[in-house]
């Protein structure tokens, strides 16, 4: 077992511990950004902007994955030099992970009500502990961020695209690209907790989660591939 699994078995390992020991860190963290006209940044116009903002830049690595990979399977040319083992990653890592993981299996079966719909804030259902399927939320549930989920993917896609970007652009602007690529996850997990949309924990798990389905479709990333 590689370092990579180790680190990421510990992270889940010591998340899970935290969240399970000391739930209570999940209504902490959110009544932190919430006061007498609710959750702070809930319904601000600039902050929703940046949400949309961070949806539209998962998207568009999306399909520029699926053009990487429609031109190498078609034709000898490559798009901003992804050839079609990276793009199959990709495209792989969206599909399972945002797609099929997060708003299909959990966010729709686990039923954990959001901060905002729970009674710590003024709402009718039962705070429930992340690892506990409940039936306080019918569909589009809190467990776990589907924001934060496309955000890590597209985050993680940053990374691998690391060496095009240097090699295409510079170092100075690979660096700036990385950079951004770590920082994004945290800021949309920041506007989802303090917006009453996630509790902390939905935003860490959407995390680990598709770091771990990171590393399984790891094998995809051919060293003969250009990118």
């Amino acid at each position: 077992m590689d370092r990579d699994w180790i680190a990421l078995i510990l992270a889940l390992a010591l998340s899970s511990l935290l969240f399970s020991v000391f739930p209570q860190i999940d209504t902490a963290v959110s009544g932190a950004f919430y006061g007498a006209q609710g959750f702070i940044a809930a319904n601000n116009p600039r902050i929703e902007l940046m949400r949309s903002m961070a949806w539209w830049l998962s998207d568009a690595m999306f399909l520029l994955a699926l053009a990487a990979l429609i031109v190498a399977l078609t034709s000898r040319r490559l798009v901003f030099g992804i050839g079609r083992w990276t793009a199959t990653y990709m495209l792989t890592l969206f599909l399972l992970g945002p797609v099929l993981l997060s708003n299909r299996l959990l966010k729709g079966h686990w039923g954990r009500a959001r901060p905002a719909d729970v009674t710590d804030f003024g709402g009718a259902h039962q705070f429930t502990p992340f690892w506990l399927p409940s039936d306080q939320c019918l569909s589009n549930c809190s467990f776990i961020s589907g924001e934060v989920s496309g955000t890590a993917v597209t985050a993680i896609c940053m990374i691998v695209l690391r060496r095009t970007v240097e090699r295409m652009a510079g170092r100075g602007v690979a660096q700036v690209w990385t950079a951004t690529a770590l920082i994004l996850p945290v800021v949309v997990a920041l506007q989802r907790i303090t917006s009453g949309r996630h509790f902390l924990s939905d935003t860490v798990f959407a995390v680990l989660f598709m770091l771990v389905i990171a590393l399984l479709l790891r094998p995809l990333l051919r060293k003969d591939d250009p990118a």
